[in-house]
């Protein structure tokens, strides 16, 4: 297989893995606002893994094997806009990505910082009495994050990204549980500088979903499970089409404990089900969030 070549299948096992990890994903209750005046401090850390490559809904091989380590710290205040919970906050990745096997040739490896993310989100509809949330978010990723064209493995992107995004969140009365369902796309602007040749990297939209699904066992600790599917986001390198769209099914657990009034603690698990196109992983990460 050629560098280019390599690239370009690299490239596309990255884009399918991050957009199946957790920073592309909510978690249970993050549609119900803090009050406003709060701020948050949050670092999260997901350990990702898997080695079955599938294409067309095939596996082609089990020897594909990723491996992924990635912090991500998130800072943010809840405040009010006419009456209305709003909240901004950015997102800072770092972490070491790794990939090795017969698919990928020689192994190849990087720690480095990802594309920053900015967002800002409001709430129309927010009804505690009813425990009854709707929300609206935007996400602008910027790539600041570390990228060489001449390297087959980059955490940056070298290129813009816009995630339009609405949530219902829903406490089903006094049973103790809480559901929240979301809905996503997601607009990419050009890699121009995709390989060391110059070539131009396009992706088409992201669409995605999700539901959780919460109990809460007493007022510190709840836990439940959580549903992820990404559709779309088919590539083309240098006006040459590749049939790689994404159809991704994935199922995962929460547990969350309110540690002290200020201080809460999640572990989560998210294992794909189904992947159209890509490499099927297993996601083990945990949250920690400070509220001020």
């Amino acid at each position: 297989m050629s560098k280019i070549m390599k690239m370009v299948l690299l490239g596309m096992l990255c884009m399918v893995f991050f957009a199946s990890s957790a920073l592309a994903n909510n978690d249970a209750k993050d549609y119900i606002p803090a009050p406003p005046g709060t701020a948050i401090a949050i670092f999260y850390f997901n350990n990702s893994s898997g080695n079955e490559l599938y294409a067309h809904g095939n596996r082609a091989t089990s020897d594909a094997n990723l491996t992924a380590n990635v912090g991500v710290f998130r800072g943010g205040y809840y405040f009010q806009v006419f009456g209305m919970p709003a909240l901004v906050n950015a997102l800072l990745p770092y972490g070491h990505l790794s990939m090795d096997g017969a698919a990928i040739g020689d192994a190849q490896s990087t720690s480095q910082m990802g594309d920053s993310i900015l967002a800002a989100g409001i709430w129309p509809y927010a009804n505690p009495n009813t425990k009854t949330y709707f929300g609206l978010f935007g996400y602008l990723t910027v790539p600041l994050g570390e990228y060489r064209n001449d390297r087959m493995l980059n955490m940056g992107s070298n290129r813009f990204a816009f995630k339009g995004e609405a949530g219902v969140e829903q406490g089903l009365g006094k049973s103790g549980f809480n559901i929240g369902i979301y809905g996503n796309v997601e607009f990419y602007t050009d890699n121009n500088d995709y390989t060391s040749l110059g070539e131009t990297y396009k992706q088409d939209p992201i669409f995605g979903a999700e539901a959780h699904l919460s109990y809460d066992f007493t007022k510190s600790l709840y836990a439940g499970f959580d549903y992820f599917y990404k559709g779309g986001g088919k590539t083309e390198v240098q006006g040459i089409t590749n049939d790689d769209r994404l159809s991704t099914h994935s199922l995962g657990i929460h547990l969350a404990y309110l540690v002290s009034p200020q201080l809460q603690l999640e572990l989560k698990y998210t294992k794909d089900l189904s992947v159209e196109n890509g490499i099927t992983t297993d996601i083990a990460g945990l949250r920690l969030a400070y509220f001020f």
